[in-house]
């Protein structure tokens, strides 16, 4: 996954799509550790995404807009046997 950010006027240079499974559920919120966001500048510890679950807790694909700052984004969020139910 190639990842551009702003340019120097602060437009986006590319709308990316990032799959990924869901860390976790729980029936209001799916949990989500973004791969491109961090905590600081200086930190390599990711930024935990919050979406809306709809109380549906069953595998299925979901696509929501990436709360990335530096990014045009949008995640295709797998729910498998995988993701932890809360």
């Amino acid at each position: 996954m190639k990842v551009k950010q702003l340019d120097r006027t602060g437009n986006l240079k590319s709308h990316i799509s990032i799959n990924i499974v869901a860390d976790a559920i729980d029936l209001n919120h799916i949990y989500v550790y973004c791969p491109i966001c961090k905590k600081t500048r200086y930190s390599c510890k990711p930024v935990l995404h919050i979406h809306g679950s709809g109380g549906n807790l069953n595998n299925r694909l979901e696509s929501r807009s990436g709360h990335c700052e530096n990014y045009n984004s949008t995640f295709n969020i797998a729910i498998t046997d995988d993701t932890i139910r809360l």
